[in-house]
């Protein structure tokens, strides 16, 4: 994408809200653009917008969140933005929860990536609360799948509530700890 292009929708993007993103608007940005936009390290707000632009699109239409799975997981496989990662993770666990009814869904490769990925997130010191209860459900989807994460999963939950008690942490982990058992 050329310079031109990418701040012509970058400043669109701090303009809309989060009403604006429907399929509409994918007349004048294309899913290709925001992915590739969210990818951005010399523009980190741009990228948080464009990724927060996808979520907002593809979370309602699971059509399209399933036409671009190996982007969306690519995305999160390599994405350091905590800004980028909170939305990006909300369609991760879409997606995951949709294999966690069809098995077929993510290759072997991609769970990989993701168990990879998420454990890394898990391990941040500075992850964001958002991002790390997002990782609690990424994990606790794949569990049908792969039991032994349960465990991994409680054990996580127990270390991050005993070091961090906030709200939302202790909310989510005891909702996950509950469905766990």
């Amino acid at each position: 994408m050329d310079k031109t292009r990418f701040n012509t929708i970058s400043e669109a993007l701090y303009t809309y809200g989060a009403s604006d993103f429907n399929t509409a608007i994918l007349t004048s940005i294309s899913i290709d653009e925001l992915i590739f936009i969210s990818t951005s390290t010399e523009v980190p707000r741009a990228a948080f917008r464009a990724a927060w632009a996808l979520e907002h699109l593809l979370l309602h239409s699971p059509p399209l969140l399933h036409q671009y799975q190996g982007q969306i997981i690519d995305l999160y496989t390599s994405s350091n933005n905590w800004s980028v990662l909170r939305s990006i993770t909300k369609l991760t666990i879409a997606l995951t929860k949709a294999n966690s009814k069809d098995t077929t869904l993510l290759s072997d490769e991609q769970e990989e990536g993701l168990l990879e990925k998420t454990f890394q997130v898990l391990a941040a010191v500075d992850c964001p609360i958002a991002v790390r209860c997002n990782a609690y459900d990424i994990l606790f989807t794949l569990t049908i799948k792969h039991e032994w994460l349960a465990q991994e999963l409680r054990t996580q939950i127990l270390f991050d509530l005993e070091k961090n008690k906030t709200p939302a942490l202790s909310s989510r982990g005891q909702k996950i700890l509950k469905k766990i058992r």
